[in-house]
């Protein structure tokens, strides 16, 4: 049987050297910025010391999406990891530091796939990555990167320091019944079997690290589940109100805790960086 370490990794400190007590969960943003400006405002208000967002956050990672980020974050930082959605050779021009992540901007940093790190006890890992089913309707380079899935190398990185409390994922593992999903033969028959092998290398990973909670974005969907003794949440994207987008966790206890406060209204919504509704349908049942 698997033994969790003794010994955390080291952890991801906040900027007075502490440790956050609550942290704020965050599904896709799509760089969609008044919806994440909202989010943020929700996360703070609602007591979080840090967020930490399961992927699809940045898309171009565009200046001015960053900069209002960053003052709507103030000193509280945020920690990502990546999506299908992202520009993955603008994440690679920025370098890794000896903590293991990849600081973005003053207060945003990228978790890069197999990285641990702990708070108040407790081991999180980080596995971004997912298929995108609708590729054929993007633009490699511009709305689709080859590198958004995640390698068998990714999965034997992930899972060989052994157990953790925490798996911090885009993708969801095999396994896990999600609502409201795209039915079967919604998509190209080789990319949606794709995306159910990408599931399978997640399963993977939660096998060999056995987590007790798991967070995933990428569905869209806000809902709870378990697989096996493993809680798993999965969140909204920025088409719902932030607080399916948003979950409060306690970094001790691993419990989902209620905001201290109501989560203020989203005034614009702007369309999302994704293949329009026309070019999904168009590509749906193709070879």
């Amino acid at each position: 049987m698997n033994e969790r370490l003794e010994t955390p990794p080291p952890a991801l400190r906040l900027p007075d050297g502490t440790e956050p007590t609550t942290v704020a969960l965050a599904g896709d943003w799509h760089a969609n910025t008044p919806y994440a400006v909202a989010s943020i405002a929700h996360a703070l208000s609602g007591g979080a010391e840090a967020i930490v967002h399961l992927g699809d956050f940045g898309f171009r990672f565009e200046s001015d999406f960053l900069a209002a980020v960053d003052r709507a974050l103030g000193d509280v930082p945020l920690f990502f990891i990546d999506g299908n959605h992202e520009s993955f050779p603008w994440l690679a021009s920025h370098p890794i530091d000896d903590r293991g992540v990849r600081p973005i901007s003053r207060s945003v940093t990228h978790l890069p796939r197999g990285v641990r790190w702990s708070w108040r006890g407790r081991t999180w890992l980080a596995l971004g990555g997912a298929h995108s089913v609708d590729r054929r309707a993007r633009e490699r380079g511009e709305a689709w990167w080859p590198e958004e899935a995640i390698t068998v190398d990714d999965v034997e990185r992930a899972v060989a320091a052994g157990p953790v409390d925490v798996l911090v994922c885009h993708d969801v593992p095999a396994g896990v019944p999600v609502p409201h999903v795209y039915p079967e033969g919604t998509f190209p028959a080789d990319d949606e079997a794709a995306g159910e092998a990408h599931r399978d290398l997640v399963r993977a990973v939660v096998d060999g690290t056995w987590p007790r909670f798991i967070a995933h974005g990428h569905f869209h969907r806000h809902y709870r589940s378990t697989l096996g003794a493993a809680r798993v949440l999965g969140l909204a994207h920025d088409r719902h109100e932030p607080n399916e987008n948003v979950a409060f966790l306690d970094t001790a206890t691993l419990a989902l805790v209620p905001p201290s406060a109501d989560p203020p209204p989203i005034e614009n919504r702007l369309a999302l960086p994704h293949a329009s509704a026309a070019k999904v349908r168009s590509i749906a049942n193709t070879d």
